[in-house]
Parts: C-alpha cells; sequence; structure tokens
C-alpha cells in the first residue's frame, strides 16, 4: 500500500488517520485535504475499508459499499438516498477539501456528520465521545467552553514554564486535555503515534519530525502555524517592511513554515491570514506575546493578526495568543 500521499497531510491529521484505522478512535475528521490529493484519499481510504462522508452542493455525500447521499435539517436528517455517481467536494479556494469525515462504521459515520452540522443539548459530549477523546476532557470541554478550555490549559504551560517543552504527544492530539497531568491525553497521544509507526516508519518519523517544531499562536484557541526554526537572520528588506507594522520591542526568528493545519485565505482591514502553499517554506516570524503576530518574506505579508481584531469576549484570554509554544523531543519509540 502506498502512503505517499498521506505525507503531504498535517502530522496531526496523518495521526487521526490511522487512529481511526487501528480502532483507537470510533471516528475522526480530515480537516484538510488538498485538491489535488482527493482521488488519491478516496482510494486509500477504500483500501483500509473506512466509511468516508464530506459536504457536496447537492448535500453530504457518503461513500462505503454504496454511495449515499444525505440532507441535513436543522435537528435531523431529512432524506437520503443512494445515488450512483457522487458530485465533487466543496472547496475553500480551490485548494483543499476542509472536514472530511471517515469512520470504520457507516453509522457511526452518519451519527458524526449530523451531530457535527447541527445544534443540540450535550452536542460538545457527543462529538467527543464519536471522536475518541478521553470522557475527563470532554467534560472539561463542555463545561468551560473552547476558548476558556484552551485558555486554561495554556495560561497553566505558561505560569509553569512548559510552553517551550510541551510533550509531543499535546501536539498528536487535536482536543484540549483537561490538565497538564492528563494520562489519557499522553496515553491517547502515544497510541496514536505507535499506529502511524505500525502502518509506516517513513510517515512515523516525518510525524514525530513535524510535530517537534514551535508553534505560533496567531489567535486564541486552538490556531497555530508550524514552523522549523533556522539560525538564520531576516533580511534588510524584510526588517525594513516589520517596522511598518510593528514597533520595538517585538521577538523576530526566521524559520520554515510547514504545511499549515488548513488553507484559506481571511482580511479584515490592514489584517489578513493568507494560508495558501506561498505561506510553506523560510519566513520571518515576528510576535508580541498577547498582541500581535507577523509572518513575512520580501515578497509578502503572509500573516497579519492582533489583539484588536478579537471580540471582546475574546480578548481577555489573548494573554496565551500571538505567541510561540514549541515541543520537547519525544520520548516515544
Amino acid at each position: 500500500m502506498s502512503f505517499k500521499i498521506l505525507e503531504d497531510f498535517h502530522p496531526q491529521q496523518v495521526c487521526n488517520f490511522f487512529a481511526v484505522t487501528e480502532g483507537i478512535k470510533p471516528a475522526s475528521i480530515i480537516e484538510s485535504v488538498e485538491v489535488r490529493a482527493w482521488d488519491s484519499f478516496l482510494k486509500i481510504a477504500k483500501e483500509y475499508n473506512l466509511a468516508l462522508g464530506y459536504e457536496s452542493s447537492k448535500g453530504f455525500i457518503v461513500i462505503y459499499d454504496k454511495n449515499l447521499l444525505i440532507n441535513i435539517g436543522e435537528n435531523s436528517i431529512i432524506n437520503r438516498e443512494y445515488i450512483n455517481a457522487c458530485p465533487p467536494p466543496l472547496t475553500d479556494d480551490g485548494i483543499d477539501v476542509h472536514d472530511v469525515y471517515i469512520a470504520r462504521d457507516l453509522d457511526i459515520l452518519i451519527e458524526l456528520i449530523q451531530a457535527y452540522k447541527t445544534k443540540f443539548p450535550g452536542r460538545d459530549v457527543k462529538l467527543g465521545k464519536l471522536l475518541g477523546y478521553p470522557p475527563c476532557c470532554v467534560e472539561n470541554y463542555s463545561k468551560l467552553g473552547p476558548l476558556n478550555a484552551w485558555y486554561k490549559f495554556q495560561q497553566e504551560l505558561i505560569r509553569r514554564g512548559l510552553d517551550q517543552k510541551m510533550p509531543i504527544e499535546y501536539w498528536v492530539c487535536y482536543h484540549v486535555p483537561c490538565s497538564l497531568t492528563c494520562s489519557k491525553t499522553i496515553e491517547l497521544g502515544r497510541k496514536y503515534l505507535k499506529a502511524v509507526k505500525k502502518n509506516s516508519l517513513k510517515l512515523y518519523e516525518k510525524v514525530i519530525n513535524e510535530l517537534s517544531s514551535s508553534h505560533l499562536a496567531y489567535s486564541v484557541g486552538r490556531r497555530f502555524l508550524d514552523f522549523k526554526t533556522l539560525d538564520k537572520k531576516p533580511s534588510k528588506e524584510v526588517l525594513s517592511k516589520i517596522s511598518r507594522f510593528l514597533s520595538q520591542p517585538f521577538q523576530i526568528e526566521v524559520g520554515y513554515i510547514l504545511r499549515p493545519f488548513s488553507y484559506f485565505t481571511w482580511s479584515q482591514d490592514k489584517y489578513m491570514i493568507i494560508f495558501t502553499k506561498d505561506v510553506e517554506g523560510v519566513k520571518t516570524i515576528v510576535y508580541k506575546e498577547g498582541e500581535t503576530t507577523l509572518v513575512l518574506d520580501e515578497k509578502r505579508v503572509y500573516l497579519y493578526t492582533s489583539r484588536e481584531i478579537l471580540s471582546e469576549k475574546s480578548k481577555k484570554y489573548s494573554s496565551t495568543a500571538f505567541r510561540v509554544y514549541r515541543t520537547k523531543t519525544s520520548s516515544i519509540s
């Protein structure tokens, strides 16, 4: 079996894929599949006998033994029918397909899609169970809400000086751990990594290498851009451009930007996020902790975000954002 297609995925999504194939998770949401890789991803999902779902212009398409078209109403599935040919997935900017659902069981997959796309009491708990997250973390997330849960976790990391040496297992898992000492999260992260290693040593080594990196938090919650720090200095041209956006003091480093978690573009007044293929490669990373992030090169600015663009509700969480977190070397063998 060829895993080359998965080499272009974000490492966390590689872990999620094999966590499902190995039965560690009931289901998962692969949040970014490049359009050019779509057919190959469908093929590898079929080789692993996975049920797969995605959104099209006609509704949700579920592929398993047969092709199923599902239309979801406000709180329930309102129509389902078998179809011969599958319409193409919806894409953002023609770069990637967002939110591709996978599971080993067809009913679990349909249940996940319905829960993810509708709102109802206990939704977070339901999704947490379907996605195989630890019950303690699901309960904490449901109680605090997404932004506050991440804020509390990141705040404790910073307070204890662990934000610069985080265990790799925390970057393997998508959910927010309920505490720094959550043994269930560490155990789950290790299982994910071992699932990757069981299927492909080459992919495992790539996942370890890419997750053992620096992570720029460009907003509150779970918003990170991964990069490898380089022993280089920014060019004079880049330094001149920085002065148009930020005044001293700020922190600056040159790094190799890795594949974003998902591709998208966004802009608001002077602020922007340009996460296309062009953001990957050598860039200069600038940040004022709790205030602003900037990523650029001689050609253009790819990321410029600030506390100022956050809602009043979100601003109270900004002290743990607009900064760099780092992964310590894992002891996984």
